[in-house]
């Protein structure tokens, strides 16, 4: 065993911070898309899709027989 190996085994063990990783290999970088969203259109559509699924949570309980109504 090197003495190298041997220090950093007993620093990781020893150390509260992480040991330095290796960069990650093998993984594509997604393209940006063309057209991004602007913020205001981002929290729009955000608060649209909200209302939306608001909506039919509403409907299937409005559907629902509950035996405590």
């Amino acid at each position: 065993m090197k003495m190298k190996t041997f220090a950093r085994g007993i620093v990781s063990v020893v150390s509260v911070v992480p040991r330095e990783r290796k960069p990650v290999k093998f993984i594509k970088q997604m393209p940006l898309a063309t057209r991004q969203r602007s913020d205001r259109e981002a929290i729009w559509g955000d608060f649209c899709a909200v209302g939306d699924d608001l909506r039919n949570a509403r409907k299937r309980y409005d559907e629902t027989e509950s035996p405590l109504r």
